[in-house]
């Protein structure tokens, strides 16, 4: 027995083993060559693999000194970094770069950080591990001689293996005791154990998030809730959304309002759609009057990395992409404008574009835009659509917000963007798109400047200076706009009418009458004019290109369906077949188990066909809204249709001969039982029809119609020829609940199957 002592610990008791004495002394020497500074790298390491993003592939693998990451707090993206010590003895605390990190983490493997810490900035934090124990550091040492001397491999390959589990396993009991069981992180100046949640976090990232949730709570306790993460696609997909009026009640950029603009402040609720603040509204905000403060007047401007440092100071302390939206925000507003780094600018206008925020260096007022007050007498008149001399006296300008209000009363009640909007956008092309973007930001403008106005927001010479720079102060792209306007109408009224006409034609059938076909062409093509070009002329030709074509089509379609599904014709000609001898010989024989029921369920599938061809329904009227009746009757099936008797009594003709034939095929096995049945019967009909029955068999002939004496004899004596024999001669059965397209594909098939059977392939 071997008794192993550490000082402050319990004795240790084991059983040595001569097998593993061996391994266990070898081990032991090479360990001693490994230096004690493994010990805290290789916790190091482990303690990396344990997570999912920061685990390697290579089990020998360089840990770098430091690793970036990012957590979410409250939805915000919040940057950082991990620091290890390079050498292990030493820990370099720096505080945090405020431009890229909103944490640093320093790990502290060797205990050299001075307790209690100096005055640490807020975003530096120190993670004490554990003191590692002379027994750990052994076990490390061994477990690293174990991986890193290959003689050991060599010598004692068959127990190496078990080995280096057990010490791997070790080596992983230590790193997560030192740095996780008994670590412990310093947060301004309050030591925190880490969390049962954080130890049982996957990743590094959710581990942190978790233990550094105190110090952001604390420091930003102002910060909005996000529902979801924000990250720069957000940003962009809401920023283009939003600040575009014929997208902002889409419901992805709905969610996206309601995710992140409303913890922010940016929209409210207006006719149960999120929508962006108003500019009086909105300056209402603490942030966005801090700002303010920082633009200076006068037309310069002020770097974003002073924008960037001021918004995520405390109580706020917003991660950049809520930043994003809120500068965005004031940009939607007029408030400021971006300043690129060329030197251009980006205003209210280019919010739909995608903002590459890299390039943006600063913010400033926006730039000079007021006009001369011709010019604005002169928007005044284009506005109001009567020549105005000024604008200067109170009654010239009661009588211009007479006619704005009107102006916008006939704006809203058109509502175009917003019927626009309602239209699903695979019914859009790139055109439309553009005309309507061009719109709200021209007349959509236009109509919040005057909502402004009357809402007595803003002044008649600023309502009147935004509607100048909506339309560029140029009178050619207001005329342009007008006429845009006039094709975007258009373009909505003819929708519902092109959506009808598109599915109509997707089903419709083709004809043979050479009218119709022209028919449908033509309004094939000005539908598509009308797709490209809507006008009012397209329009109301596609009308009555529509209302034509439907009318000559239903007419073509209800003539051929009723001389098929309403035809005496052929309802006589099937109660003939079904009146006549050979049904009657063809049904009897379809029972005797002896024939393969091929022909049979054939048979009843024409039958069934048959009796379909009684369809009652309003086709004419049916054809107003579809191409098609609800019954089964098709165009493209009225020479089958017309054939189904025909077919019906060629089945029937089929079925006799070939029941006839198999009748031959198994004479030797029939006749004795015939016999049999003749000499056992004393009526003289029986013995007279077993007569008839075994010489036509024996002579090989069998082609004159059976009696009715002749086939109960058949059906007695073929009935004794048992189960086996008959499923021995039936290869086709089909359950009698069988619907009726799996029965085509069933007996499809099977005639596949049948190549001497060339009537049946027409079937």
């Amino acid at each position: 027995m071997q008794i192993t002592r550490q000082e402050g610990r319990e004795d240790r008791y084991g059983f040595l083993l001569a097998s593993k004495e061996g391994l266990n002394q070898a081990l032991g020497e090479a360990a001693a060559d490994v230096s004690p500074e493994i010990a805290p790298k290789t916790i190091r390491r482990l303690f990396l693999e344990r997570f999912a993003d920061t685990r390697t592939s290579e089990p020998d693998a360089v840990v770098a000194d430091t690793i970036e990451t990012s957590i979410f707090w409250r939805g915000g993206e919040r940057r950082g970094r991990i620091h290890f010590p390079s050498d292990g003895t030493t820990l370099d605390i720096t505080a945090a770069d405020p431009e890229k990190y909103d944490w640093e983490v320093f790990i502290d493997l060797a205990g050299v950080a001075p307790d209690p810490l100096p005055k640490l900035d807020k975003r530096s934090i120190v993670w004490r591990a554990d003191a590692i124990r002379p027994d750990e550091i052994e076990t490390i040492r061994r477990f690293h001689a174990l991986s890193a001397k290959p003689e050991l491999r060599a010598e004692y390959g068959d127990q190496i293996a078990a080995a280096i589990q057990s010490h791997a396993h070790a080596a992983e009991k230590i790193a997560k005791r030192v740095l996780l069981e008994a670590g412990k992180i310093v947060l301004d100046g309050f030591d925190y154990n880490v969390t049962d949640d954080a130890l049982a976090a996957d990743s590094i990232s959710g581990l942190l998030a978790e233990m550094l949730e105190p110090l952001f709570a604390t420091s930003f306790p102002d910060h909005p809730y996000f529902a979801a993460n924000l990250g720069s696609d957000e940003v962009a997909a809401l920023v283009a959304g939003l600040y575009n009026g014929n997208r902002e009640n889409l419901p992805e950029i709905q969610k996206l309002a309601s995710d992140f603009a409303e913890p922010l402040g940016l929209v409210m609720l207006q006719d149960n759609v999120l929508t962006a603040k108003a500019d009086d509204q909105l300056m209402k905000l603490p942030l966005a009057a801090e700002i303010m403060k920082l633009v200076p007047k006068g037309g310069e401007s002020v770097p974003m990395k002073t924008m960037y440092a001021r918004l995520s100071e405390e109580p706020n302390g917003l991660v950049r992409e809520a930043q994003h939206l809120l500068l965005s925000a004031l940009v939607a507003a007029r408030q400021i404008e971006f300043v690129t780094s060329k030197g251009d600018r980006i205003n209210r206008r280019s919010l739909d574009l995608s903002i590459i925020w890299d390039d943006i260096v600063a913010v400033a007022l926006p730039a000079e835009t007021a006009y001369s007050s011709k010019k604005l007498v002169r928007w005044a008149s284009i506005m109001a659509g009567a020549e105005l001399t000024n604008i200067d006296g109170s009654a010239e300008r009661a009588k211009l917000m007479e006619t704005f209000g009107a102006w916008l009363a006939k704006w809203k009640e058109s509502a175009i963007l917003e019927r626009f909007n309602e239209i699903p956008d695979e019914v859009l092309n790139t055109r439309i798109w553009r005309i309507s973007s061009r719109l709200t930001k021209t007349y959509g403008a236009a109509a919040e400047a005057i909502e402004a106005l009357l809402a007595d927001s803003i002044s008649i010479d600023e309502c009147l200076n935004r509607i100048a720079e909506a339309f560029s102060d140029s009178e050619s792209e207001y005329k342009q706009c007008s006429a845009e306007l006039i094709v975007l109408e258009d373009f909505i009224k003819g929708v519902s009418v092109r959506e009808q006409v598109r599915t109509y034609l997707a089903l419709c059938e083709p004809t043979e009458d050479q009218e119709t076909e022209a028919l449908r062409e033509s309004l094939a093509k000005i539908t598509e004019t009308s797709y490209f070009y809507p006008s009012e002329t397209h329009n109301r030709e596609m009308g009555y290109a529509w209302d034509k074509f439907r009318k000559v089509f239903a007419e073509y379609f209800a003539g051929h369906h009723d001389i098929i599904m309403r035809s005496q014709y052929l309802h006589e000609k099937f109660e003939n077949i079904k009146r006549s001898d050979k049904w009657w010989e063809f049904e009897n024989l379809s029972g005797i188990q002896l024939f393969e029921p091929t022909y049979w369920i054939a048979a009843k599938k024409i039958i069934r066909e048959l009796r379909q061809l009684n369809c009652k329904a309003d086709v004419r009227k049916m054809l107003g809204e579809q191409p098609f009746c609800v019954c089964p009757f098709s165009l493209t099936k009225l020479n089958y249709w017309e054939k189904l008797p025909q077919n019906l009594r060629s089945i029937v003709d089929q079925g006799l001969k070939y029941y006839r034939d198999r009748l031959i095929e198994s004479a030797d096995e029939i006749l004795p039982l015939l016999e049999k049945f003749g000499v056992g019967s004393s009526e003289p009909e029986v013995k007279e029809a077993v007569l008839m029955l075994t010489t036509n068999l024996r002579s090989g002939s069998v082609s004159q119609p059976f009696t009715i004496a002749e086939i109960q004899i058949l059906q007695k004596v073929l009935e004794r020829f048992g189960k086996e024999e008959a499923e021995r001669f039936s290869t086709f059965d089909v359950p009698e609940q069988t619907s009726g397209e799996e029965l085509d594909e069933v007996f499809g098939n099977w005639i596949e199957e049948q190549p001497n059977e060339e009537f049946l392939l027409n079937i």
